[in-house]
């Protein structure tokens, strides 16, 4: 968002904007990785495979909590930290801005940079940023299919592992396509503004 030298944007568009510290990110993989498992829990009811989607279901908060810690006690953070992003979007904010927000999506903080830049906005005289809010949740746009045979050797996945999980999708095709034509439309609209 922010940025240095002589190239200032004209438009932006940020989908579920994320602001979280390191130890925060950890419960997005959380929840990623549960998003994931209930998926294939619910697609192997009935099979043998059900105990084990169940087993890495239920283990995944305390897989979870043991990377949160290891990263607190890491020490590790991103730079800039959450309060310095902001601070630098409110103060450098130019341009046309979309925020992309989906309904049911509980890790994104585009309400936040909204707040932050529509300040700067009306400062400096710029447009103020828009927000469009679509159903569906942090993992709505993207969209995903694998199948065993890419899943193979993948994070260190065992070909037989790959071979029970079968296809791996993630997403919605139907939010992505809509996603997609709201950026275009927003860009062909900035772009139009601009000549």
């Amino acid at each position: 968002m922010a940025t240095s030298g002589a190239v200032k944007p004209t438009a932006q568009a940020l989908v579920a904007f994320n602001n979280a510290s390191a130890t925060d990110s950890v419960r997005l993989v959380e929840n990623f990785a549960r998003a994931l498992l209930k998926g294939r829990v619910e697609a192997a009811a009935g099979s043998s495979d059900s105990r084990l989607f169940d087993t890495l279901l239920r283990a995944m908060p305390a897989v979870g909590a043991m990377a949160e810690r290891a990263a607190q006690a890491a020490g590790v953070e991103f730079t800039p930290p959450p309060a310095e992003t902001l601070r630098r979007a409110r103060e450098s904010y130019a341009g046309k801005l979309l925020l992309v927000k989906f309904e049911k999506d509980d890790l994104d903080q585009c309400t936040e940079l909204l707040a932050a830049v529509a300040g700067g906005a009306a400062r400096g005289g710029g447009p103020p940023p828009t927000l469009l809010e679509r159903p569906g949740n942090h993992l709505s746009p993207v969209c995903l299919r694998l199948g065993a045979e890419a899943l193979n050797g993948v994070g260190g996945i065992a070909p037989s592992l790959a071979g029970r999980l079968g296809e791996l999708r993630v997403g919605d095709e139907g939010a992505a396509a809509q996603l997609g034509r709201d950026l275009g439309g927003f860009l062909q609209t900035a772009a139009m503004a601009r000549a």
